[in-house]
């Protein structure tokens, strides 16, 4: 069983607190129907647990599901670039100081990443990022095998 893509935003969303529907309707500015069907559909999983209005993460539950890492960044990946012109790809040669310059570049980027704080109660203004390199024959080779 793999989460969908909002399954996950609202999972994240609630957190490690219990929410009203309410407060998870703020979080998400999700539409309320789509935000209840969702919920129902994560409680009859056993994924979510609701108890005198509020609702919680069942961590039990979630802690047998397993990340698909690479399921999860092809929906993000098919979701950037069917509805946005945001994801961009470059296929590029660099010299060895050039790739020298960019792993640094990423490691500041990592860097500052780490120092942003995630906060579940601001999930709707949380932007998503994709950062990396790999090598296209390597890639392509890792593909095959």
């Amino acid at each position: 069983m793999h989460l969908t893509l909002i399954e996950r935003y609202i999972i994240e969303a609630i957190g490690t607190n219990e929410v009203t529907l309410d407060e998870l309707f703020k979080r998400t500015s999700l539409d309320l129907r789509v935000l209840i069907k969702v919920v129902e559909r994560l409680q009859e999983l056993d994924y979510l647990i609701s108890k005198n209005k509020e609702i919680r993460v069942n961590t039990q539950a979630l802690s047998n599901y397993r990340t698909n890492k690479e399921l999860e960044i092809r929906r993000l990946f098919s979701e950037l670039s069917i509805h946005h012109n945001e994801l961009k790809i470059k296929k590029v040669n660099l010299s060895q100081t050039q790739a020298q310059r960019l792993k640094v570049m990423f490691e500041e980027i990592e860097r500052f990443f780490n120092s942003c704080k995630t906060r579940p109660e601001k999930i709707n203004e949380q932007n998503i990022f994709f950062w990396g390199n790999q090598n296209y024959n390597k890639l392509i080779t890792e593909y095959l095998y």
